[in-house]
């Protein structure tokens, strides 16, 4: 059996790379239903159960350079008439979201599709797939198949090395069949590492290996946590192992290349009718789920399955009597073990209504709510007189969202729920009610307008040399009397241009000429349009660029520098530059509408669409390859910074790519504008967004940082048994020879009293409330006398931190004491014992 690997000639070079040639028994795989995909994705590639290919038993075929399909894309012509600015594509006739792209499609001419077309020599449904394709061209570059075992692991790992370092690539590996000891083969690891992607879980793992279908997408030499991954629930779950996207043209400055763009997210709201009333109505996209409670306090609990948020759990407990309460932990134990029939941790959503009290019943929920991503202090210490939110589940890990006013964040929450790197849903930006607008993804992913002709299918047809008149007339670069012109293409390829003026000679008199070709009436008809159109376009591309321009990160003199707010932070909590932490800019983004909604709760109409903005512009790459707000990179603390930086910038450039899709298709920019004018979407004035977005950024360097400083979140005996404050907890003695007495241990006898708090975790006696020191820590503080300083923040950073001034960030307690920043582990401190137990 021979199996073929192909490269493709360039215009100065030839790709060449040593094709291997392997014999190997193939396993034969059976087909089953596979889930269909979540929701309806425009020109995302195929449908369908399953494949029915039986692959190929005798690969055989030439191997080496094969001429190019004819439908790859040429190079872009940078001196093309009209192309000035940023272009939305750079290939003529290319759907304005990008080209779709399909892992494991059921086309029986190729599994792997780009564009519709088939990736050539990839029909085999037993063995390894691969397709490299040029990030700059969308070209494919290489493509094959390759054994399913250790040898075609090992080829395809010396493929992606090949390219580190030469070229910027998108690079697929799927499989029909999985991968042949995937559990046990290092290599599985070194190629999934080699793409991007972080650690496969055990259960991808153990699936692949006996069969699963699954697909990576990633870049040559990316860091960790860039590639998405996706491994099928059983042998024949196709669609399960299947990841579909989109090419889309990244048009950030300095980037210019293609990024892999998933499906959009998916807006949430965990309650739709507020904070008030007793019913409870989730929303996830167009789904509605509504929960009827019988008593006026508890607790809404529905779980969603992480692939798919096919709803898979749902209970109503009302906690107003002891057999609630022992059935609101019952529930929370219940959800946070359920899994799919992969292994899958469900996403979770709790919500509240009225005003649940704890009581000593919700202890063990409370310890389930922790492996949700929830806080057992917060949830403990409601106190009858907060609500509460959790979106979560054992697989979002930091990305969980928690709100109440007990932490200052009252909810109930909405936001966006979007597709991880192992294509499971998480909570992307979230918020209180107002922070996301739905209408920005709605009007971006509706169905494109049809009712053009041939020549400008996305616009109402007008006469084509009335337009070319009109054109030369307003002065549009490239339209003369005479010759073809398109002002509504112009839109896309001289977005930059000066089309305030255009608008102001369309709108002053201008008369049909009497030897015209046109009718007096195809000439108003194609005016009254052209007229319509343009302002639609000038007050769609303002309200852009003016928001964008408000967000302070991109503009030369960095008026809103995260790398600048990082270092500080660096510096303040004295934290190892080279600790690893991760780069997660969904959590910054939260971080700064919740502040400004907080404190400006008015600016509602400029932050919701904003928000959403920045979750159509995630997956877009700043200038560093592969560095997108999107991708949870785990980088050194003293490159958090600047990686945070670049993140966000290249997400706010993307602001300009979201504005060129809703002008390039007449009913998006109809749509855009009516947002516009009825200021749902409302743009910035100059400076009007800095100080919120500042702070929030400010902020979310400060809970990420502070943490790697003090990692340890520490319970100290409560009042009565111990001290009132955590500066009087003692770890022991010393005696000292000189003075001949025994001295106490007092390791946080310098911690500043805004930086610890009492709170609730446990009960007394009659279901009475236990209050425990709370406070973060050195991990294996320092005992000795001499060094009782090192373990605890300053009171100046303590100050910035936790205090109430203009200045400083007023980071809640409650807030900040979670597992989402110190992990799950809670350490106890008891008084009076040697080192306090702790170690």
């Amino acid at each position: 059996m021979s199996f073929r690997l192909s490269t493709f000639r360039r215009r100065s070079a030839l790709v060449s790379l040593v094709a291997l040639v392997t014999t190997v028994s193939v396993l034969a795989a059976g087909t089953a239903s596979a889930q269909p995909f979540p929701f309806p994705f425009p020109d995302a590639g195929s449908s369908g159960a399953g494949s029915s290919g039986t692959g190929s038993s005798d690969g055989g075929g030439s191997s080496g350079p094969t001429t190019p399909p004819t439908t790859t894309p040429v190079d872009p012509d940078p001196s093309a008439p009209g192309a000035s600015g940023p272009l939305l594509s750079p290939v003529p006739g290319e759907p304005i979201l990008g080209v779709p792209i399909e892992t494991l499609s059921n086309n029986p001419a190729g599994f792997i599709t780009v564009d519709g077309v088939a990736v050539p020599d990839v029909t085999d449904s037993q063995n390894l797939l691969i397709a490299v394709i040029d990030a700059k061209t969308r070209k494919l570059v290489q493509y094959g198949t390759q054994p399913n075992n250790s040898g075609g692991l090992a080829s395809f790992l010396s493929i992606v090395n090949s390219w580190v370092n030469r070229a910027d690539t998108i690079v697929v590996v799927s499989g029909m069949n999985g991968i042949r000891n995937a559990g046990r083969d290092s290599l599985v690891a070194q190629l999934a590492a080699s793409l991007g992607s972080s650690p496969l879980s055990r259960g991808d793992l153990d699936r692949m290996e006996v069969g699963a279908p699954f697909s990576m997408v990633g870049k040559a030499g990316a860091d960790a946590g860039v590639a998405y991954t996706r491994v099928g629930t059983r042998v024949g779950d196709r669609v399960g192992g299947d990841i579909t996207g989109l090419l889309r043209w990244n048009t950030t400055r300095d980037a210019s290349r293609y990024d892999f763009t998933p499906p959009p997210p998916l807006t949430y709201s965990t309650r739709t009718e507020g904070d008030s009333g007793t019913a409870v109505t989730m929303t996830i996209g167009d789904k509605h789920y509504t929960s009827t409670p019988t008593g006026s306090d508890g607790f809404a609990i529905r779980g969603f399955d992480s692939q798919t948020l096919a709803p898979v759990y749902d209970t109503t407990v009302a906690t107003s009597d002891p057999a609630g309460n022992r059935a609101l932990s019952d529930k929370l134990v219940e959800v946070a073990a359920r899994t799919d029939d992969a292994g899958r941790p469900y996403v979770v959503i709790v919500q509240s209504f009225g005003r649940p009290r704890p009581t000593p019943e919700w202890q063990a929920g409370a310890d389930a709510l922790v492996r949700l991503g929830g806080s057992r202090i917060t949830f403990l210490s409601l106190d009858g007189a907060s609500d509460y939110t959790l979106v979560g589940g054992r697989s979002t890990g930091p990305a969980a969202v928690e709100m109440g006013a007990r932490i200052k964040q009252p909810g109930p929450a909405v936001g966006l729920l979007g597709l991880g790197h192992d294509y499971g849903y998480l909570p992307q930006i979230s918020g209180p009610v107002g922070a996301v607008d739905t209408r920005q993804s709605a009007i971006m992913y509706q169905q494109p307008y049809t009712a053009g002709n041939a020549r400008t299918p996305s616009f109402p047809a007008i006469n084509a040399d009335a337009e070319a008149y009109i054109g030369s007339q307003a002065g549009v670069v490239g339209c003369t009397p005479t010759s073809a012109c398109s002002i509504r293409e112009k839109f896309r390829t001289n977005y930059t241009a000066d089309w305030p003026t255009f608008a102001r000679k369309l709108a002053g008199p201008m008369t049909r000429p009497a030897d015209a070709s046109f009718s007096e009436a195809d000439y108003e008809t194609a005016l009254t349009q052209l007229r319509k159109e343009v302002d639609y376009f000038n007050a769609v591309r303002t309200y852009f660029t003016a928001t964008q321009n408000a967000m302070g990160l991109i503009r030369n003199d960095a008026a809103t520098s995260a790398k600048t707010f990082g270092d500080e932070i660096v510096s303040a909590v004295d934290a190892s530059t080279d600790a690893p932490v991760a780069q997660d800019g969904f959590k910054i983004l939260s971080a700064i509408m919740g502040i400004a909604l907080l404190i400006t709760p008015e600016l509602k109409a400029v932050w919701g669409p904003i928000s959403a903005i920045y979750g159509l512009t995630s997956t877009v790459s700043g200038t560093t390859p592969g560095n997108a707000v999107a991708n949870p990179v785990r980088v050194r603390a003293g490159d958090l910074s600047t990686r945070v930086q670049d993140a966000l910038a290249g997400a706010t450039y993307g602001f300009t790519s979201v504005a060129m899709v809703m002008v390039s298709d007449y009913g998006k920019l109809e749509a855009a504008y009516t947002e516009i004018q009825s200021e749902r979407w409302k743009a910035p004035a100059a400076d009007e967004l800095l100080v919120d977005t500042k702070k929030g950024i400010k902020v979310w360097f400060a809970k990420n940082l502070v943490p790697l400083a003090y990692p340890w979140l520490v319970r100290g005996t409560p009042p009565g048994v111990g001290p009132t404050t955590v500066n009087a907890l003692s770890c022991g003695t010393e005696y000292d020879n000189l003075a001949e007495e025994y001295f106490a241990y007092y390791p946080w006898k310098n911690m500043p009293a805004n930086a610890q708090m009492l709170a609730t975790w446990s009960f007394g006696a009659g279901g009475t409330v236990v209050p425990w020191n709370m406070f973060f820590t050195r991990n294996r503080p320092e005992m000795g006398r001499f060094y009782e300083t090192r373990n605890s923040i300053g009171q100046g950073l303590a100050n910035t931190l936790f205090g109430g001034g203009d200045r400083q960030l007023g980071i809640d307690l409650y807030d900040f004491m979670s597992p989402r920043y110190f992990g799950p582990e809670m350490h106890q401190a008891n008084h009076r014992a040697d080192r306090c137990d702790l170690f």
